[in-house]
């Protein structure tokens, strides 16, 4: 099994200790021959139709879709790292779905 893991689109700010990533993006390869057109998910136990999306507890949202060579694809997208120096905090509503779950820094 591939599983491919790659942070995305890191902003540091000019505060001390502020640090923000905006998302986390893992993504496997989920291709069976016996089930066509469906992403079966080893590493979760996800099944999804190509084209389809669904979210998952704890803030991740995942998406099944087909490269252009036919394999499968799980993409699961989640929250990035935050973290919020003096003056600062995280604000996070984890009853809300992905992305609106997301850590959120608000300074004085």
């Amino acid at each position: 099994m591939k599983v491919l893991v790659i942070l995305l689109v890191s902003v540091l700010g000019m505060m001390t200790s502020l640090h923000l990533t905006n998302a986390a993006l893992q993504v496997e390869l989920a291709t069976d021959p016996d089930f066509p057109g469906l992403c079966l998910g080893r590493s979760s136990g996800t099944i999804l139709a190509e084209g389809s999306k669904k979210v998952l507890p704890n803030c991740q949202e995942v998406r099944c879709y087909k490269q252009d060579d036919g394999e499968m694809i799980l993409q699961t997208t989640s929250c990035g790292v935050a973290t919020a120096g003096r003056g600062c905090k995280l604000i996070e509503d984890l009853t809300l779905d992905y992305p609106g779950c997301c850590p959120r820094i608000t300074c004085d």
